[in-house]
């Protein structure tokens, strides 16, 4: 078991009018009040799913198997995960023997993601932090594995602050693992605005894709390898239900065939900007000149 250094709640300065900070407040308020009216979380995490992102039987049609897949055996690590929300993959990961820090500007997601830890018997490999990505409370190369759901979106108007503070805490080999929405095409984009299909509830009206223009300040900030996924996937939103795992025949079909289009599809050149998604691992650069 690693130290005792940041497994407190910590918490973050107060927010200056920096329109980056101010961002990330009106993002932490709608999320308190969102997780707050939420009535009905399941802490247990089904068997099904451990089962599924344990065996990672599909990794090259469904972005999050592919997420598990890069991370790779997490047993003894230690692990950030930025902008936790309700999600159960920081409990999974614990569950594969990594100590997890589930990061959140929300309080009330960091106190769901410990009773979740709990009620999944990793109590002990979870600890709480309540902060911004601007500011992670942790010592140089404390991590060996920074990742995240949906997160670069929410920073697009200031992508290299966080991204400075991502490197800083990585240990020497070190990477993130990030799964991202993303959108490339201007018609793509067109089509999003235009035609009324819900997103997520979970998403606060403020987030957007990420944007050619973000993804080459990340290159810029990082070596990236980016795999791409989702596009005639996103249809699957209009036909799953709240259990996908136990779809009907039917609609697994067309859920696998639609993910089998989009892998043939993507693998094609010159095709990427129609993924409606993307999975992200960041490394650091190496400094000019090294290697020579």
């Amino acid at each position: 078991m690693h130290s005792n250094a940041g497994r407190g709640v910590s918490s973050p300065r107060n927010v200056a009018s920096n329109p980056a900070e101010l961002s990330s407040a009106v993002d932490k308020n709608w999320y308190n009040e969102f997780y707050s009216a939420q009535q009905k979380v399941s802490l247990a995490v089904p068997p099904e799913v451990v089962r599924r992102y344990n065996e990672l039987r599909h990794p090259r049609l469904f972005f999050l198997e592919r997420w598990f897949e890069i991370l790779g055996d997490v047993s003894g690590k230690r692990i950030l995960y930025l902008a936790c929300g309700l999600d159960s993959s920081a409990i999974l990961l614990a569950m594969k023997g990594a100590e997890m820090w589930v990061l959140d500007i929300a309080s009330e997601a960091v106190r769901v993601q410990m009773q979740m830890a709990e009620a999944n018997g990793v109590g002990d490999l979870v600890h709480p932090v309540v902060a911004t990505c601007e500011q992670i409370p942790f010592p140089d190369r404390w991590f060996d594995r920074v990742v995240g759901r949906g997160i670069w979106h929410h920073l697009q108007s200031d992508l290299e602050t966080p991204s400075g503070e991502i490197t800083r805490v990585l240990a020497p080999g070190g990477f993130g693992v990030f799964s991202e929405p993303i959108a490339q095409s201007p018609l793509l984009s067109w089509l999003r605005k235009h035609v009324p299909v819900a997103g997520p509830a979970s998403v606060s009206p403020r987030c957007y894709p990420l944007t050619p223009k973000s993804m080459s300040t990340l290159q810029r900030e990082f070596r990236v390898e980016a795999e791409f996924f989702q596009c005639f996937g996103r249809v699957t939103r209009l036909i799953l239900r709240d259990t996908p795992l136990k779809e009907s025949a039917w609609r697994r079909f067309v859920i696998f065939a639609l993910h089998h289009m989009d892998r043939v599809l993507l693998s094609l050149p010159n095709t990427q900007y129609l993924a409606g998604a993307v999975v992200l691992k960041l490394s650091g650069k190496e400094p000019a000149g090294a290697g020579a």
